[in-house]
This record gives structure tokens, C-alpha cells and sequence, in this order.
């Protein structure tokens, strides 16, 4: 196996990583909402933004081979023109982002880039440190969750956008974009991966509907209570589809160095 310093830029977990940062950001502003968002007022955008980057890019170190200043990095500031692109270009976007609530749109999405490339880098950091496998299943758990949400906001977001679709209120077409999005979310994660594991690669999102049952202070009745179990155990069977395929058709992405395998195969299998 090549060692790390001649692996080139991996342009393949860059752009899972800029959906996983985009997901981040979501879910780091969604608990910040119903957590401390009182608190932090017209701070929290941002504070989300870096939370979610961060996020992110120690997920991804965590599971596949790279480096702080370069994929994360790279990743946190894609995020962020992925999110211009939706959000600024159309005249009429379905959602209203930070910085478009502001008289300097695009200078502020440019400290955003900066911003959510450097809080990325920095997490990354942090992942590449971890070594404990428990903490690294939980990464990839935590990787295929923000990438489902990131690639499902994407897919959304520039469909109503740019098509005129009302996506949102339409059932079928909401079915559609988060299969795939769970289906694709599996493949990507399973191919980081160091190691066969499908269940870890797809839990994110069961992980999620779990989050947000408690967020909701387990005051959901019994039919609430059974939508919110089925939604995490279907979400999770597809995407363990999408975990599968990505192993039985391509295989492990490489073979993974000694910091990355250090007998997972308990832990991720």
C-alpha cells in the first residue's frame, strides 16, 4: 500500500465532504435553535456554520484518508459555494440564508467560505487524532447522517429553486429525493470506510429521527412514537442498500494504513 504522503488530493471526499458539511450546518443550527439559540441571537447562524464544519470535517477524518489542510479544508469551502449557488443565484430562492438577510450578500458568504473551510480543517484535526474505534464507529455513523441530510437539503433546495417545483409539498416527489439521498449516503460512506461496515454506514439517519424524537421531549403519542421508529428502521434498511452495493461492487476504497485499522473489524462489521 502507497503511504499517505503519496496519495494525491481525493476530489471523491471532497464533494462528500462538502454535502456532509452542508448537513452539519443544518443540524448544528437545528439543535442550536431548540437548545441555546435564545442565547446567541443573531449569532447562532454562524456559530452553526462553524459547529457544523467542524463537525464534518472530523467525520470525515475519522473515516477515510486525508489530510486537515486539504480535503477538509477544501470541503468546508465547496459547502459554502454549494450554498451560494442555491441560495444567492436563483431570484427566488425557497430559503432566505444568512447572508442574504444582509446588505453585503456575497462578502459575508465569503467569510462564511473561510470560516466553514477552517472550523472543517480544525475538526479534522481532531479526528485524525482519535484512535479509540468506538469513537471512530460513531464518526461514520455521524458521516452518513450529516451527508443524507446535506445531499437530501441540496437536492431539495436546488429543485424548487431552479425548476419551480414545490417539491416540498409534494409526497412522492419528497419520497423520491430521500431514498436516493439515503441510498447515495450509504454508497458514499461504505466507500470511505475502512473496513466492511454497512450497518455503521447507514445509521446516521435512524441516528437523527432518534435525535429528534428526544428534541421533542418524548411528549409524541403512540402513533407519533411508531412513525418516528418506522422512518429511522426503513431509513436505515435503504441505506444499508446503498452501503452494500458500494462494497460488493467496488470493494474497500484502499487498503486502510495502520492508524485507520487497528483491528476495527469488531467494531465495524
Amino acid at each position: 500500500m502507497p503511504s499517505s504522503k503519496h496519495r494525491g488530493f481525493s476530489v471523491e471526499c471532497t464533494i462528500v465532504g462538502a454535502l456532509a458539511t452542508v448537513g452539519g450546518v443544518w443540524f448544528a443550527n437545528w439543535i442550536l435553535g431548540h437548545t441555546v439559540g435564545a442565547t446567541l441571537g443573531e449569532a447562532m447562524p454562524y456559530v452553526g456554520h462553524a459547529a457544523g464544519a467542524a463537525l464534518a470535517g472530523a467525520a470525515l477524518a475519522a473515516c477515510a484518508r486525508v489530510r486537515p489542510t486539504r480535503e477538509p479544508l477544501a470541503a468546508g469551502m465547496v459547502a459554502v459555494a454549494m450554498m451560494a449557488a442555491i441560495f444567492l443565484v436563483p431570484p427566488a430562492p425557497k430559503f432566505c440564508w444568512v447572508p442574504a438577510r444582509t446588505g453585503f450578500p456575497w462578502l459575508v458568504a465569503a467569510a462564511l467560505m473561510a470560516l466553514s473551510g477552517g472550523a472543517a480543517a480544525l475538526g479534522a484535526v481532531v479526528g485524525r487524532a482519535i484512535t479509540a474505534r468506538q469513537a471512530r464507529a460513531a464518526l461514520l455513523v455521524v458521516q452518513s447522517g450529516i451527508t443524507t441530510l446535506g445531499l437530501t437539503v441540496a437536492l431539495l433546495s436546488t429543485i424548487a429553486a431552479f425548476m419551480s417545483a414545490n417539491v416540498d409539498r409534494s409526497v412522492p416527489a419528497m419520497i423520491l429525493v430521500v431514498a436516493f439521498s439515503l441510498v447515495a449516503s450509504g454508497f458514499a460512506t461504505q466507500r470511505m470506510a475502512p473496513v466492511h461496515a454497512p450497518w455503521l454506514s447507514s445509521g446516521g439517519t435512524p441516528l437523527a429521527v432518534a435525535i429528534a424524537f428526544a428534541v421533542r421531549g418524548f411528549e409524541a403519542d403512540w402513533t407519533e412514537t411508531v412513525a418516528f421508529a418506522s422512518c429511522g428502521l426503513v431509513s436505515w434498511l435503504v441505506g444499508y442498500l446503498g452501503a452494500q452495493l458500494a462494497w460488493r461492487w467496488l470493494g474497500r476504497r484502499e487498503e486502510p494504513d495502520r492508524h485507520h485499522h487497528d483491528d476495527l473489524s469488531n467494531i465495524f462489521s
